[in-house]
């Protein structure tokens, strides 16, 4: 017998959200603007980097979400769907992105709010 999981159990309204960052340094960027009460699930992604550089995901302002992957220059990070979600924020909180060095940051999130 396979256990679905609750996220599985009811449809959700999948939303996408550019990504266009400039990053100046290392500093963290808002890549998902908070909405008040609710997580924000992320179930897919797609970034390309202009400058080699890490990156990785918080919650609000404090919170690491991910590690910090290494990537080259026109690196990207796409680590497929996942409709249970690869990682969620904290209810209320924006999904900011963490950038190691000064980059652009380009492409989409894909997530649902929970």
């Amino acid at each position: 017998m396979v256990d679905a999981g609750l996220r599985d159990l009811g449809p959700k309204v999948i939303k996408t959200q550019a990504v266009n960052l400039t990053a100046g340094g290392a500093e963290d960027e808002t890549a998902v603007a908070a909405v008040t009460g609710k997580k924000i699930v992320v179930i897919n992604l797609f970034l390309v980097v202009s400058a080699a550089t890490s990156i990785g995901f918080k919650s609000g302002g404090s919170t690491a979400l991910t590690g910090l992957p290494s990537l080259a220059a026109k690196g990207t990070y796409n680590p497929g769907y996942n409709p249970d979600g690869h990682f969620q924020t904290a209810a209320g909180e924006a999904l900011v992105i963490a950038c190691g060095a000064a980059t652009d940051v380009d492409g989409w999130i894909n997530y649902y709010e929970e």
